[in-house]
């Protein structure tokens, strides 16, 4: 009984020790430039009506703009980025319909040093989409979380 006893009254004070003894949190000392992108996507990617495609979409980072700590991505579409890409490319491209689309997985992990991260997956379905109209669908980055020292990219990756 008094083993028993003593175990119950280590405890706390084992508790108390760690707690006190808590880890820094790493702090990066490299700001990561990063990119959408679409490994393997011809300029265009089409899909059948009642059909749908799986798309895989990566995070890159810029040459040398590589952050020190492993970050976690996440993608969003980006609807004013159609005006800006037509202008661009002299194109007439509509916004790919919010019903066409959906993320199975919209956060990817970019390891330290890492030029490239995990795939996101994305569903594009061609039902709610005309025939005859081409839909673009532009990707970018909405948020990195592990670091504050983060940057999109200034020129869009087509």
């Amino acid at each position: 009984m008094k083993k028993y006893i003593s175990y119950i009254l280590m405890l706390p004070v084992l508790l108390l020790s760690f707690s006190c003894n808590k880890e820094k949190e790493p702090v990066a000392t490299m700001t990561g430039i990063y990119y959408a992108g679409v490994d393997g996507a011809e300029d265009v990617i089409e899909v059948s009506p009642g059909k749908s495609k799986t798309i895989l979409v990566r995070a890159y980072a810029d040459e040398g703009k590589v952050s020190d700590l492993p970050v976690n991505i996440s993608f969003k579409a980006d609807p004013e980025a159609v005006a800006a890409y037509n202008a661009a490319k002299g194109t007439s491209y509509v916004m790919c319909p919010g019903s066409c689309f959906e993320f199975a997985t919209p956060e990817v992990l970019m390891p330290r040093y890492g030029r490239a991260s995990s795939s996101a997956k994305v569903r594009v379905t061609g039902s709610g989409m005309e025939e005859g109209i081409t839909y673009l669908l532009p990707l970018t980055i909405d948020k990195v979380t592990g670091t504050d020292k983060w940057e999109l990219t200034e020129a869009p990756h087509a």
